[in-house]
């Protein structure tokens, strides 16, 4: 499957470049999508006494979060800045888009485009995901024209990009009628998705 970069390097090198020129050091964890990760990464950082927290924090509507141990870091003296998701129960400063109306703004623009068969592909365990494919679901609803069921397709996303593959090339596997057009919540698993289709034949602009 081809490579997957969640944090590109170019990315990477320019905040490195800033921080560097204020005083400071990036220190760099990945957590894997996995809560007791990412709770032993931020017992470390505040352990270590490090000056601010940036994180993507593990949050979907149903499991458990480290919002709680975050809330007792940020108030022993540490800042804490959440990006691309949030705590709706916790009030963090926090960086995010307005997932819900990009959902609307992607349907709506696959709908000018002349398609009335749209199928959605999201990572049901990403509360920012969850709720672009919400956000796609009330515009289509919105034209009578509701999504098809078989064609809003769930996936356990954000851990691997070989378990994300797997669950994509699945699909493919498991029918051969597809939509005009899909919305993928996110650029991993769209470029994985294209990747898969083209391999069966199916073109993709």
């Amino acid at each position: 499957p081809p490579r997957s970069t969640l944090f590109p390097y170019t990315t990477l090198f320019r905040s490195n470049k800033i921080v560097q020129k204020n005083g400071y050091h990036l220190v760099l964890n990945e957590s894997w999508y996995d809560i007791n990760n990412e709770r032993n990464i931020l017992l470390a950082l505040s352990s270590n006494k490090v000056d601010g927290i940036i994180i993507t924090p593990i949050q979907s509507d149903t499991d458990k979060n480290n919002g709680e141990l975050l809330r007792k870091i940020e108030e022993s003296g540490i800042p804490v800045v959440l990006l691309d998701n949030r705590y709706p129960d916790h009030n963090f400063t926090n960086v995010v888009l307005d997932d819900y109306q990009a959902g609307i703004e992607a349907a709506r623009y696959l709908w000018n485009c002349g398609h009335r068969s749209i199928g959605i592909l999201y990572s049901f365990n990403y509360r920012p995901k969850l709720q672009r494919k919400e956000g796609a679901l009330r515009f289509l609803a919105e034209q009578r024209t509701p999504g098809s069921e078989e064609n809003i397709i769930g996936i356990e996303g954000q851990s691997s990009a070989k378990k994300t593959y797997g669950q994509i090339r699945d699909i493919f596997r498991k029918r051969t009628d597809y939509p005009t057009a899909f919305i993928c919540s996110g650029d991993d698993e769209s470029l994985m998705f294209m990747y898969v289709a083209q391999k069966h034949g199916i073109r993709v602009p």
